[in-house]
């Protein structure tokens, strides 16, 4: 029997290997991951956390988020991209969607500085959008690759000139896209083991507490947020980068949920077609500390107007397990047989 299990099993070693090579993961795209697990999870609601706009946290399925919000690196490759098959309206948008992007005269190509590499990039919702289905769409040029994927952007409509309303959600086979307000809170705030071992809930700050997290400059001691320090220029929220609390996390390991710079989410104002959508408010600067906290942490904007920030979510990887669990399966067998 032991025998007949091994042969079973070794010539199914082939087959099973054919299906993970088949079952490519999907690229990074130049970010870093965390996956965020634990699918079922009940909402953070209002009477936890009286000034919630609306209850939300609860994920049905595990999903990927990015470590850091998306670099001025990041947002450069997209807008290179977009702006070779982009109206003269959408090219403007690009060119103004961030202080430290330029334009080589009146119609010449996009200038980025590299300096400002590790800088939040900025965006409206409808580039943000566009920027997800170019990666969805694994950065194929040419103008559908941007039109629809993760999104249709035909379900957004002009209602006057730079003004656009729209209620279009995410497709079923969405790859890469703008987190959800549920998606954003849940990897902000929530932790499987808020109560103990499997007991989970919501801290009232990102990096998974109740206190407020230490406001300071990156090389002041014990530091863990920009969100309550004055910054140079008036407060203007994009004059740091990326990346300097790499010791601050949430519990599933989300960097600069804090402080950082402002984020959209996916999910619509009262999810109605009014072309406002959900933002976390917490950035770099003073006056953005209390907007760290789940209770105050949620604003809305429209769709065409802002520079926020924002991260990517996508669905997890295959894990390729087949032949590890057929192997393990035949050791049981065997130890079971003797």
């Amino acid at each position: 029997m032991v025998r007949s299990a091994l042969f079973a099993v070794t010539m199914s070693l082939p087959l099973a290997w054919t299906a993970v090579a088949n079952a490519q993961p999907l690229p990074d795209y130049g970010f870093d991951w965390v996956t965020v697990g634990n699918p079922g999870n009940a909402n953070a609601t209002r009477d936890q956390f009286p000034f919630l706009y609306r209850d939300g946290g609860g994920v049905d399925t595990a999903y990927r988020i990015t470590t850091l919000p998306a670099s001025m690196r990041q947002w450069s490759e997209f807008a290179t991209a977009f702006d070779a098959v982009a109206t003269q309206a959408e090219r403007l948008t690009l060119q103004f969607s961030s202080i430290y992007v330029q334009r080589q005269g009146q119609s010449g190509p996009l200038v980025f500085y590299p300096q400002y590499n590790d800088y939040p990039a900025t965006s409206n919702f409808m580039l943000a959008m566009r920027y997800a289905n170019w990666l969805h769409n694994d950065r194929a040029t040419g103008r559908a690759a941007f039109d629809d994927g993760a999104y249709d952007m035909s379900e957004f409509y002009e209602v006057s000139p730079n003004v656009w309303r729209g209620n279009a959600v995410r497709r079923p086979d969405a790859k890469i896209w703008i987190p959800s307000h549920d998606e954003l809170v849940k990897s902000f705030y929530y932790d499987p083991d808020r109560y103990g071992p499997d007991e989970g809930g919501y801290w009232a700050y990102p990096h998974g507490s109740d206190e407020q997290p230490i406001y300071g400059a990156p090389w002041e001691p014990d530091a863990q947020s920009n969100a309550g320090i004055e910054l140079p220029l008036g407060d203007w929220v994009f004059n740091m980068p990326l990346g300097l609390y790499p010791d601050t996390a949430s519990p599933y390991g989300v960097l600069e949920a804090s402080g950082g710079i402002a984020e959209w989410t996916e999910t619509p104002l009262w999810g109605i077609d009014i072309g406002d959508r959900y933002f976390h408010q917490s950035a770099a600067g003073g006056h953005h500390s209390p907007f760290d906290a789940l209770n105050r942490a949620f604003q809305a904007a429209p769709i065409h107007l802002g520079l926020s920030g924002f991260r990517f979510a996508a669905v997890v990887p295959s894990p390729g397990a087949v032949p590890v669990l057929a192997f393990a399966a035949f050791v049981t067998f065997a130890r079971r047989k003797r």
